[in-house]
């Protein structure tokens, strides 16, 4: 785990990403790919599964699109989606450890917070009213509202624009390097927050920080 490098009085807006880091969906979502693959009897390595982690639907679709034909590849998708609303009518798609804590704390401290996905609305919808955190934003911004997805800039720049800041204003925090790159191609500073990349990343100076959990990033840049 790397230590912060954030000047934090220097911030007033905390932005999270959706799936992986505020959500724990990106397990869902891996569970779901490896029941479609297996329905169809296709080996695919855990890798492949981590590589889809924090991807468009598109580039998702590309990537599958090189071994499989389109009419497996949608069949596999919707296993995975109906795997995906299975687990949500069971209320099995939890927020990450610490995810409502740290937000809500920010708040009462006095920053902004937002929420900046790919995901399309009705996704990320669904997945803020089954926790009743609609309201918890001050702003959300999805993969509807702007013309290119990350790693484009696009989601951060919408929501510093709702928010009336600039880059410097902002801490973004994401579980991918997709994600990461996202913030950065819009100037915000960016901690990684993944327990994977906290062991393995061999490039961590290119963030403000690299963490296992939402909580170790709070100890180490807000306390």
């Amino acid at each position: 785990m790397m230590s912060s490098k954030i000047q934090v009085q220097e911030k007033s807006l905390v932005i999270f990403d959706m799936d992986g880091l505020f959500f724990d969906s990106e397990k869902i979502y891996a569970e779901g790919w490896r029941k479609g693959f297996k329905t169809f009897d296709i080996s695919v390595s855990d890798e492949f599964i981590y590589s889809m982690a924090g991807q468009s639907a598109h580039d998702n679709n590309l990537a599958m699109g090189k071994f499989l034909d389109e009419a497996t590849l949608q069949a596999v998708r919707k296993i995975r989606e109906d795997y995906f609303y299975q687990k949500l009518a069971e209320d099995k798609v939890p927020t990450s450890y610490f995810a409502v804590e740290m937000g809500s704390l920010l708040k009462k401290d006095g920053y902004q917070i937002a929420l900046a996905s790919s995901s399309n609305n009705q996704r990320v919808y669904e997945l803020l009213n089954s926790k009743e955190l609609c309201c918890f934003f001050n702003y959300v911004v999805t993969g509807d509202q702007v013309e290119f997805l990350k790693p484009a800039p696009d989601v951060y720049k919408k929501v510093l624009s709702l928010a009336g800041k600039f880059p410097e204003d902002a801490l973004a925090f994401e579980d991918s390097l997709t994600g990461a790159k996202a913030a950065q191609n819009a100037g915000v500073d960016v901690c990684l927050v993944s327990k994977e990349l906290s062991q393995t990343l061999p490039d961590s100076e290119k963030y403000q920080g690299v963490f296992p959990n939402l909580k170790a990033a709070y100890k180490s840049i807000f306390k």
